[in-house]
């Protein structure tokens, strides 16, 4: 039961990480009227991802997986808590969206990249 809940939480958070970051938000810009428009959509989407993350994180961690799962796991969890406590209220608040829009994608990128990690050793 453990693997199969280790599997489904890593499973669950790639795809929703995928699918949100780049498919629906792209096509948000691509379609919608403004880039405002889009991006009061995007910030709502990003925040339930957040916790999607959390939420898949920690089960996977209460999966008892080993070191380098803690470690992997543990990393894109610090990812998404900083783009969702550091980076997202600077990007709401469109203060110097030049230097808080490429932190937030570079941390993004990172907690893909990591839960790919993942999802590729389950």
């Amino acid at each position: 039961m453990r693997t199969k809940l280790h599997t489904i939480s890593v499973a669950l958070w790639w795809g929703s990480l995928t699918c949100i970051g780049f498919v629906v938000v792209p096509l948000l810009f691509m379609h919608l009227e403004t880039p405002q428009a889009a991006g009061r959509i995007a910030a709502v989407l990003f925040n339930a991802l957040d916790y999607i993350a959390w939420g898949c994180g920690f089960l996977l961690l209460a999966t008892r997986p080993n070191k380098q799962i803690i470690y992997l796991a543990g990393l894109a969890l610090l990812a998404s808590v900083a783009i969702h406590f550091g980076v997202s209220p600077h990007i709401v608040a469109k203060e110097n969206l030049q230097l808080w829009h490429p932190i937030g994608t570079l941390l993004y990128a990172l907690e893909w990249l990591l839960v790919t990690v993942l999802l590729v050793l389950s």
